[in-house]
């Protein structure tokens, strides 16, 4: 799947997903994927996909950020991923993903984040 594709895709599930919408409220932050030779930076405003952002350039901000290679992430993506894969903190324990930025502003967010993280066993990953 093609980055344009996989980001329309994303923004819609996250937009329409029902637990996000319960909680969306103050889900307000941006955050960068890094999957080795794919990123995205994904900007949300009160629960709701404002931009994602292909292949951001070095100076774009954001909040914080996920780093894995493009293995580590088709594993998370998978339907029923390995144990070690199941979210961030499970892959930053057993993988080579890791969690960099600011974590309070993580941490405010994590139930979204962790949907998103959720969703993407439907979506996949743009590798």
């Amino acid at each position: 799947m093609r980055m344009s594709e996989w980001a329309a895709w994303f923004a819609k599930a996250s937009d329409d997903d029902p637990v996000i919408a319960a909680r969306g409220q103050g889900f307000t932050c941006s955050y960068l994927l890094d999957m080795g030779s794919s990123r995205a930076l994904i900007s949300m405003v009160e629960g709701r996909v404002n931009r994602i952002t292909p292949d951001p350039g070095m100076l774009e901000p954001y909040d914080f950020a996920f780093r894995a290679s493009g293995a580590t992430w088709r594993e998370i993506s998978r339907a029923v991923p390995e144990p070690g894969c199941q979210g961030p903190f499970a892959a930053a324990a057993t993988r080579d993903f890791k969690i960099e930025g600011d974590m309070a502003v993580l941490m405010r967010n994590l139930g979204s984040v962790i949907r998103q993280f959720e969703l993407l066993r439907t979506s996949g990953v743009p590798l």
